[in-house]
């Protein structure tokens, strides 16, 4: 998949550094929970 996103043109908006992408997702999941934690996140 992640050579697919490097590569398809119509995934030319996915195009984020991977190490970028996954030292925030944990971040903004946390922010997310934060700010609604009646909500459930599906991670």
């Amino acid at each position: 998949m992640a050579e697919l996103r490097w590569t398809d043109p119509s995934l030319a908006h996915l195009r984020i550094p991977i190490s970028l992408l996954a030292r925030h997702r944990g971040e903004v999941l946390a922010e997310i929970a934060a700010a609604s934690p009646s909500t459930p996140i599906a991670a």
